[in-house]
C-alpha cells in the first residue's frame, strides 16, 4: 500500500514529539533541570501517546486517531497544570491556556485527517 503524505507528516511529527519527551525524561534523569514527579509522568504518557500516533499514522491504523486524540488532551491538561505546579505568575498564565487550545486544536485536526483518510484507499 502506498502511503500519503500527510500520513508521512504526522508520522514524522509525532515521532519528534516522541522524542521530545524521552529527551525531557533523560535531562531529569541525569539531574540536568529538576521537574515536579507529576510532570514527569505527564512526560511519559505524552511520550507513550506520541509514539503511538507515529506508529499509528505511519501504518495508517484506525486507532492512531485516538491516540492523537489522547495526545492533545494530555498535552493540553498539562499545559494548564503548569501554572499551578510551576508556580506561574497570575498574568503568564492565560498564555498557557492560549497554548492548550492550540494544542487541541491541531490533535482534534490532525485526529479529523487520519479518520477521514485511515480507510481509504491510497492513490
Amino acid at each position: 500500500m502506498r502511503q500519503r503524505i500527510g500520513h508521512l507528516m504526522c508520522a514524522a511529527l509525532f515521532a519528534v514529539l516522541c522524542g521530545a519527551d524521552v529527551w525531557q525524561l533523560v535531562q531529569a534523569a541525569r539531574g540536568a533541570h529538576p521537574d515536579a514527579p507529576s510532570l514527569l509522568m505527564t512526560h511519559v504518557v505524552t511520550g507513550f501517546l506520541a509514539g503511538a500516533a507515529a506508529v499509528g499514522s505511519w501504518r495508517r491504523r484506525a486507532w492512531a486517531e485516538r491516540a492523537v486524540l489522547g495526545w492533545g488532551a494530555v498535552t493540553a491538561a498539562m499545559l494548564v497544570a503548569l501554572g499551578p505546579v510551576l508556580d506561574t505568575p497570575a498574568s503568564e498564565r492565560p498564555q498557557l491556556w492560549v497554548a492548550a487550545v492550540a494544542i487541541a486544536s491541531l490533535a482534534s485536526a490532525v485526529a479529523w485527517y487520519l479518520h477521514r483518510s485511515a480507510r481509504a484507499p491510497a492513490p
